[in-house]
């Protein structure tokens, strides 16, 4: 659809941060399961019990989620300038962050 919208209006692709964020954490999201389930599944993975990419394996999964987060941050704030709007999202992922980034 935003993609159609684009095309429709004669307007670039990938121009703003929020797009490039967006477009990063696909990819991101992609490579990083790719990686778990070559390398550190359970049953079959190649490095299934190497501690070190297992752990940078879980930051990068939070690393990703974080900057989805700040990619859908940016994505609302062009819609609106509202700050209780802007707070209503930001303030739980704030305090949910030190349980579901931990």
């Amino acid at each position: 659809m935003i993609y159609k919208n684009k095309e429709m209006s004669k307007k670039q692709h990938l121009t703003t941060i929020h797009a490039l964020l967006g477009i990063s954490c696909l990819i991101g999201t992609t490579l990083i399961g790719m990686v778990g389930s070559i390398f550190l599944h359970p049953d079959w993975g190649v490095q299934k019990t190497n501690k070190s990419l297992r752990w940078w394996h879980k930051r990068g999964g939070r690393a990703i989620v974080f900057l989805g987060w700040c990619t859908c941050f940016l994505g609302l704030k062009q819609l609106t300038s509202d700050y209780v709007t802007l707070a209503k999202f930001t303030v739980p992922l704030i305090l949910g962050a030190p349980l579901i980034l931990r």
